[in-house]
């Protein structure tokens, strides 16, 4: 069964994936043209340092404003919008989040943001190579919540 598949039976069980983004710049955003097409997945919270440059890049990608009315994360996930902010560590925090992207485009920046969710192994965290690569070493186990993906093998491929 491929991941696509997958995703559609989630939709159907109305049980999306819960995704926290990190990062809406350039690379986020070309994240964010794809989610609103993406059946299966609930965008439930964006953190960037210029919220404001969040709505725009958002407006650029095709969204729709009221799609971005959530006061707060539980808000979010309670009404199916998404919530945006400059608070990271809240979203990689935040029990309802399943899958964490990583978008900053600052290989410093994103070892923290990976390392905090998988210090819990809450969360999952997906980012760009060089610093998966750097933190693979030091990962827990893998959380096996979602059932159909291992980040570890993100972190073996070569650059």
């Amino acid at each position: 069964m491929n991941l696509h598949a997958k995703l559609l039976e989630r939709a159907a069980q109305q049980k999306p994936i819960r995704i926290g983004l990190i990062g809406a710049g350039k690379f986020g955003s070309m994240y964010l043209a794809q989610v609103p097409r993406t059946p299966g997945v609930h965008l439930v919270g964006i953190a960037d340092l210029s919220p404001a440059g969040v709505h725009t890049n958002l407006a650029r990608v095709g969204w729709e404003p009221e799609r971005l009315q959530a006061k707060s994360l539980d808000d979010a996930v309670k009404h199916g919008t998404t919530h945006v902010s400059d608070d990271w560590q809240a979203l990689v925090r935040h029990p309802a989040i399943d899958v964490v992207v990583e978008c900053t485009g600052s290989p410093l920046h994103a070892v923290d943001h990976i390392w905090k969710p998988l210090q819990t192994a809450s969360t999952w965290s997906m980012s760009p190579w060089k610093p998966m690569r750097f933190v693979a070493p030091c990962w827990p186990p893998a959380p096996k919540r979602l059932g159909w993906f291992t980040p570890w093998r993100l972190a073996i491929n070569p650059l």
